[in-house]
């Protein structure tokens, strides 16, 4: 092992002293003396398998995310796995639902909750209540499962704003009713 670690360094130090500190495309020393690795050169993809790839999206339909997510639901009613973090209320109504998916596209698209809010007519307001009492804690679950399977906790331990306060991105004004979860919902 300590040979093939020897021979391996060999070998590195002559490629790095046979290239040139203005090669661009090579593993070589800066200037500065620091390593630089440059990024691998892109296979080229033969023309058949570009045919291939082309005829094979082709036969998908294209469809919109948006109706795409309402048959999912239609078909397996996943959006009632987002309970209300207080009363643990299943999501029933249509306004929720599409409260819901809005605030889901918002997120995986990084459109963010402002500009979805102008893209679909549903206020700011209403997409942060639900964000805060519907799929933060989904977001948690999916979070504290990450730290299960022991990936590094410093991604699973982002910090959650603090029970009370002015943290919230809800709007409470616009839902009297509505009340910070007593609990942290990352423990």
């Amino acid at each position: 092992m300590k040979e093939e670690l020897h021979q391996a360094l060999g070998e590195l130090e002559e490629t790095l002293a046979g290239a040139s500190p203005g090669d661009v495309g090579a593993v070589r020393l800066d200037e500065g003396g620091r390593l630089v690795i440059p990024p691998l050169s892109a296979e080229d993809v033969p023309a058949e398998a570009k045919a291939l790839r082309d005829e094979l999206s082709g036969m998908l339909p294209f469809m919109p995310i948006a109706p795409l997510l309402i048959e999912l639901d239609a078909r397996t009613n996943f959006l009632a796995c987002f309970t209300h973090v207080g009363s643990r209320k299943s999501t029933q109504s249509v306004e929720l639902k599409c409260n819901i998916l809005a605030v889901l596209i918002a997120g995986a698209t990084n459109l963010g909750m402002t500009r979805m809010a102008e893209a679909c007519g549903i206020s700011y307001g209403s997409l942060a209540w639900t964000q805060e009492w519907y799929v933060r804690e989904a977001n948690a679950v999916l979070v504290n499962q990450h730290s299960a399977w022991g990936w590094p906790t410093s991604l699973a331990a982002a910090p959650c704003p603090p029970p009370t306060g002015s943290a919230s991105p809800c709007d409470h004004t616009t839902r009297p009713s509505a009340r910070r979860p007593s609990r942290p919902l990352i423990p």
